[in-house]
């Protein structure tokens, strides 16, 4: 024990020698603790008093909410522990054992002070439990879901460590994620009510199954569930544990070789097709894409109201928003410098970056205007291409200059993580605005939406290439900050 407590020590002492030292890392943190402060004070305490009164008369819908908000909370530790804890590879050149390892690697993530928050927050969220007729179990049980929910996403992230891995599990789960979305889609009302029917199976009803039974011979059945599926997701977490540490390293690819599927020409090709290669290994740009198949696929068996594939662009592009607003934070400082031995101009390394994320977003909302195509014609179509490229140009223009003044690093297969929460929110909620105006233009009946339509598009291109110039010239003046902080 002596040997894992020396490394975590050293582990917090370098966290806050780096949450003093950046910004940046001051700047999230406080964020953070506002944000899940604020809920914890103003609308923890109302879910709390309800399911205290709901527990003893058998009902369980506050705290099954409750407990459904501190497993996310959990899964967002692990997202934000990128950046505090050492990765499974990097625990190799301990001379620990496999066990002693996963210790580190477990504790490791209560280095971050969000991590403690979160722990408060749910022992403070099993006071319900007092009031409940199974006490102890129940409290005991809440304990080992939000175990459970900490040790699942440690897992995926372990996978999500290992090439060989991803390649067999990415794919399935993403034939299921398109195949539940389209269904969800199809259905619409019946499948909201399919998806509550699933809900008394699901962990967290069953600790509440638990707190509530009448007899202890009630809670047999739930609590046999529960510890069988944290057994199962502890041999998991172990396992996958062990493939990280010794899993074999991605291959990267060479040139234009059969994995660039997005080619693009002319005398920055190359320089782009290496961006589009980085995004794709990116875990942001996954989501926006499954979401346009499932919604695709449900075209297949009627016709979507447009208003429902316009704010699917929206949406893909607020999942988009770390990529367009961080486009050097898959760099390395060699990649940097590099660009100035070319040499390349500032306001062509924005040109480039700002080309492959177009392509690749062009490639995720392709299928859903061929849609729009087929189901409600040219024009629709047209329409919905108008509304990507104001959302596109407005995205990029805020993207260039947040990009230059506050870079992140960010992890290959991984969700981007660690940026400024507010500029991130303030970047998306200034890209998006013209795009909801061009959504609601579209849908009145004023003579003249077409007129502002055009006016909005001309205003967000000129907007875009004044940041691009501007964003340029910032980029040749902060090089070695950009390097610094990356780094």
């Amino acid at each position: 024990m002596a040997g894992i407590a020396l490394i975590v020590e050293y582990q917090w002492r370098a966290f806050w020698r780096r949450f003093i030292r950046t910004r940046r890392s001051a700047q999230f943190y406080l964020t953070a603790f506002a944000g899940l402060g604020g809920g914890f004070v103003f609308i923890l305490p109302a879910w709390l008093s309800r399911a205290a009164i709901e527990l003893p008369a058998g009902q369980t819908t506050s705290m099954d909410a409750v407990l459904w908000l501190f497993c996310v909370l959990w899964l967002f530790v692990l997202v934000e522990d990128l950046s505090v804890s050492l990765t499974s590879r990097q625990l190799r050149m301990f001379p620990i054992g496999l066990g002693r390892l996963l210790a580190v690697r477990i504790l490791s993530v209560f280095c971050s002070p969000v991590a403690w928050l979160v722990a408060v927050g749910s022992l403070i969220g099993l006071w319900p439990f007092l009031f409940a007729r199974q006490t102890v179990l129940g409290s005991a049980a809440a304990l080992l879901l939000f175990a459970l929910a900490l040790v699942s996403a440690m897992s995926v992230s372990h996978l999500l460590g290992v090439a060989e891995l991803r390649r067999k599990l990415l794919a399935p789960a993403a034939v299921i994620s398109i195949a539940l979305g389209a269904v969800f889609l199809t259905e619409r009302v019946h499948g909201i009510e399919q998806l509550r029917a699933a809900l008394p199976f699901m962990p967290p009803h069953l600790v509440t199954a638990i707190s509530v039974a009448p007899t202890l011979s009630a809670t047999v059945i739930p609590l046999f569930t529960l510890v069988a599926i944290a057994a199962a997701v502890g041999c998991l977490l172990s396992w996958s544990f062990r493939r990280s540490v010794f899993g074999q390293l991605g291959k990267t690819a060479m040139g234009r070789t059969a994995e660039s599927a997005l080619w693009f020409p002319g005398r920055f090709g190359g320089l782009v097709r290496m961006e589009q290669h980085y995004v794709r290994k990116l875990l942001d740009v996954w989501p926006g894409l499954l979401l346009v198949v499932a919604v695709s696929v449900a075209s297949l068996f009627g016709p979507l109201p447009p208003i429902v594939r316009q704010s699917i662009i929206v949406i893909v592009f607020f999942f988009n928003t770390h990529l367009l607003m961080n486009c050097f934070g898959v760099n390395t400082s060699g990649e940097l410098n590099r660009y100035a031995i070319l040499p390349v101009r500032g306001t062509d390394v924005l040109l480039v970056k700002n080309m492959g994320l177009a392509v690749v977003v062009a490639a995720q909302l392709v299928l859903l205007i061929l849609t729009a195509v087929w189901r409600s014609g040219p024009l629709e179509a047209g329409a919905e291409t108008l509304e990507a490229t104001v959302l596109l140009l407005s995205h990029l223009a805020w993207g260039n200059l947040a990009s230059v003044a506050a870079p992140f690093r960010m992890e290959f297969y991984r969700f981007a993580s660690g940026g400024p929460p507010l500029t991130a929110m303030f970047g998306s909620t200034i890209g998006s605005g013209p795009g909801v105006l061009v959504i609601v233009l579209l849908h009145s009946e004023s003579p003249l939406a077409g007129a502002m339509i055009a006016s909005i598009l001309l205003l967000v291109l000129a907007i875009y290439f004044v940041s691009l110039q501007y964003s340029g010239r910032s980029f040749e003046r902060r090089r070695h900050l950009i390097i610094e902080r990356l780094s």
